[in-house]
């Protein structure tokens, strides 16, 4: 009986509604027709700047019970079996279905063959390219200034502490996919109390130069699609690997302590991935240099942007030991970042189904909270080529050599002369 009174009353107050809408419009309209006769009646004006208002007030009211209708139907469907949540997992599986697939020249539709392709692109683009150590000792002998103090090397260095566990459980985010064994960010923040001493010895046994737990060797690798990107090529999806939340942990703390010190010896031009630095400064000086060249066409000169390919995916790990080496990072970092860059393996999630598992002998986990800083570490080199190469002449503003900027791997170099791009 009261759920029909319910109903029959919200019936009505809708109708009413509708109603007063439909009243409101016809009185705007009546009242902008008399105004465009008479255009010098201010009373006229305000009648309407009311009537407006009155409206908006009605529409606004609509949009805020519709919101609340939306929000109280996803609270009571999102986890029943029902129309709702098939539609929304539907829509959702469409967007990450992988259907189709260039497989050696052609379209593959059948599963095997889709895993075949992805599978045989990932084992190329994780197995390193020789370089001879003695090459690169010889570059980084010329080319790798960069150092650290003693004081940093010492932060860098030290035992890891409860605090440091517990502050690097307290930034883990809640919802995002666990790795190969199953446990989530909320088991970690549950029993953190007491989970923190054993993780610390664990993490000071890996500082020390032990192995690291089999676990963390092998990631699932989940596969995002690059927007406005032919989906039918592997080479378009971004790799995400799914990371045990431990090692998570463990490398959170290195990246905590890298921070500060990346700040102090990473040169501005970059800005991505360090605390403190924002991309629309880069935006900023590309504005400020076009506006200068629009102003002196006398000059000419060049905006050359670079993007290199899968570049996290290609990070030499020897080059990347050689230069924490010439850094003189310390002992405990260098082993520490040894020990999770060895002997990796990882299994690629397609279609809800795993490929076999395959050897990883270069690149950055995309993931892994180092990720980015390590990267960023490596490719400064670079940079600093290009700023010391005298050769390279930038567009000077005042007192700014605009030459180069980046944000992690996306690079925009500024010549004056056509001549330089052969450097």
């Amino acid at each position: 009986f009261m759920r029909g009174v319910l109903i029959n009353q919200n019936n009505a107050y809708r109708r009413k509604q509708r109603q007063k809408k439909e009243e409101l419009e016809k009185e705007i309209k009546k009242k902008e027709q008399e105004l465009i006769l008479n255009p010098g009646d201010q009373k006229t004006r305000e009648i309407i700047t009311l009537l407006r208002s009155q409206f908006n007030m009605l529409i606004s009211d609509q949009v805020a019970t519709n919101l609340q209708y939306a929000k109280h139907n996803n609270f009571c469907n999102a986890n029943k079996p029902g129309r709702w949540l098939a539609y929304m997992l539907r829509k959702k599986q469409k967007t990450r279905t992988i259907d189709k697939v260039l497989y050696k020249g052609k379209e593959v539709f059948r599963q095997d063959l889709i895993q075949k392709a992805f599978l045989d692109f990932y084992k190329e683009l994780y197995t390193t390219d020789k370089i001879q150590s003695t090459d690169i000792d010889k570059y980084l002998d010329k080319e790798c200034t960069l150092k650290i103090i003693e004081t940093q090397k010492e932060q860098l260095n030290s035992h890891i502490t409860k605090e440091e566990i517990l502050l690097a459980i307290k930034q883990l985010k809640i919802g995002k996919a666990p790795g190969t064994d199953g446990l989530t960010a909320v088991y970690y923040k549950s029993f953190q109390n007491e989970i923190v001493e054993p993780l610390k010895e664990l993490f000071i046994k890996i500082q020390e130069g032990n192995r690291v737990p089999p676990s963390w060797k092998t990631a699932f690798i989940s596969l995002i699609p690059k927007e406005d990107q032919d989906h039918t090529q592997p080479k378009n999806y971004r790799p995400i690997s799914l990371l045990n939340i431990d090692y998570k942990i463990f490398t959170k703390i290195l990246s905590n302590r890298l921070i500060p010190i990346m700040q102090q010896i990473i040169h501005t031009d970059q800005t991505g991935f360090i605390q403190g630095r924002q991309m629309k400064e880069n935006v900023r000086q590309i504005v400020n240099t076009l506006e200068y060249l629009g102003k002196n066409r006398q000059i000419s000169a060049v905006l050359m942007f670079l993007d290199a390919e899968k570049a996290f995916d290609r990070l030499n790990w020897q080059f990347l030991e050689k230069i924490l080496q010439k850094m003189q990072m310390g002992k405990h970092f260098t082993q520490s970042i040894k020990a999770i860059y060895k002997e990796q393996t990882a299994q690629i999630v397609i279609n809800g189904n795993l490929t076999e598992s395959f050897p990883i002998c270069n690149g950055t986990r995309q993931g892994c909270p180092l990720s980015p800083l390590l990267f960023i570490l490596t490719l400064e080199l670079l940079l600093n080529k290009i700023r010391k190469t005298e050769e390279i002449k930038g567009v000077k503003v005042r007192h700014h050599d605009y030459r180069v900027r980046a944000f992690a791997d996306d690079v925009v170099v500024t010549l004056t002369l056509y001549s330089q791009l052969r450097y």
